[in-house]
């Protein structure tokens, strides 16, 4: 009896683990999925603000500032910023910067744009074969992170 007893709870006990698995799994999001309204809510369910959504694109407030596009054909969002550089800073300092932050900080690149004087940052999130609500909010998370991280590393205070 007692035996019985032990085998249904450790049954049901098992059951219910495999339906919280199930029950939590995330979604795989396919590329046509894909439209400002569904990023926009998997952001705000992570508490990311957007402060604009259009038919393209998305402007995301986090730890700074910037936005994500849609390509046309869905196969990647296109995470990008631009930060002025301060007045004064040569073409040299500036090259030698985004040389040093495309060399370090390797999942971002950094691009100097000298008649603007600013930096550009852009990272390529490939959407083609699907990603998840995680996947999407990890690389906002990690974005963000790479604009602080550049702010370190930009001993010269040369970025705005």
């Amino acid at each position: 009896m007692k035996v019985k007893l032990n085998f249904k709870i450790v049954a049901l006990s098992a059951i219910f683990i495999c339906s919280s698995f199930i029950g939590n799994a995330q979604k795989l999001i396919v590329a046509a999925d894909i439209t400002p309204e569904l990023l926009k809510n998997i952001c705000e369910d992570a508490a990311i603000k957007v402060e604009e959504a259009k038919d393209n694109y998305l402007k995301i407030k986090d730890r700074f500032t910037f936005y994500i596009d849609i390509d046309k054909e869905k196969r990647f969002l296109f995470l990008n910023t631009s930060y002025p550089l301060v007045a004064g800073t040569t073409a040299a300092q500036a090259l030698a910067l985004m040389n040093k932050l495309n060399r370090e900080i390797i999942m971002v690149k950094f691009y100097y744009i000298a008649d603007k004087n600013t930096i550009n940052y852009n990272y390529d999130f490939w959407t083609e074969n699907g990603f998840s609500n995680r996947t999407f909010i990890n690389v906002i998370k990690m974005f963000s992170s790479a604009l602080s991280l550049a702010l370190e590393k930009d001993t010269e205070k040369l970025i705005k």
